[in-house]
């Protein structure tokens, strides 16, 4: 992953580039702290060119708009090329971000004190609340999914080193 940086007078957009998972993902939310400690309160954050995007791509995206959030700031997302990843879709947490068609409609609805204009509709869902509690919830039940399909790794493996074969 590689997050390039580019500011506008009082945006900051982050362009992320080729993939947004593992430990990688974590620099999201360090860029975006460091970026708050300069003044700086609103963010796009341009996912257009990123190919692949993970649990833990998904969770640091949540963490950096909790963060930016929290201090007073406005987040919003371009989605990548292909629309909306997989994961994305799973977990329903596009429904958490306002969500633009290009990086241009990101920042004037930025800079728009009005009302913003109409984000990007979520594929194949109804209107959600824009609150970050049921992508938390989400983001808690796949996570529990997670954990539960690597304690059946484990098992089998311990399975396996005890009795010399998979069940």
């Amino acid at each position: 992953m590689r997050i390039e940086i580019e500011h506008l007078p009082d945006i900051a957009i982050l362009v992320v580039t080729k993939r947004l998972i593992g430990d990688e993902a974590d620099d999201l939310v360090s860029t975006a702290q460091q970026i708050l400690e300069e003044g700086i309160r609103k963010f796009v954050v341009d996912l257009g060119n990123v190919g692949e995007i993970d649990s833990s791509g998904l969770g640091s995206l949540i963490a950096a708009y909790t963060v930016v959030v929290k201090r007073g700031g406005r987040l919003v997302v371009v989605p990548p090329e292909a629309y909306f990843h997989p994961p994305m879709i799973m977990t329903s947490v596009l429904q958490v971000f306002e969500v633009y068609r290009s990086r241009e409609e990101a920042i004037e609805a930025l800079r728009n004190p009005d009302p913003a204009p109409e984000p990007a509709p979520v594929p194949d869902k109804a209107a959600a609340p824009q609150d970050l509690t049921g992508c938390l919830i989400v983001g808690g039940v796949f996570l529990l999914v997670s954990a539960l399909a690597l304690v059946v790794k484990l098992l089998r493996l311990l399975f396996h080193l005890i009795y010399g074969s998979t069940p």
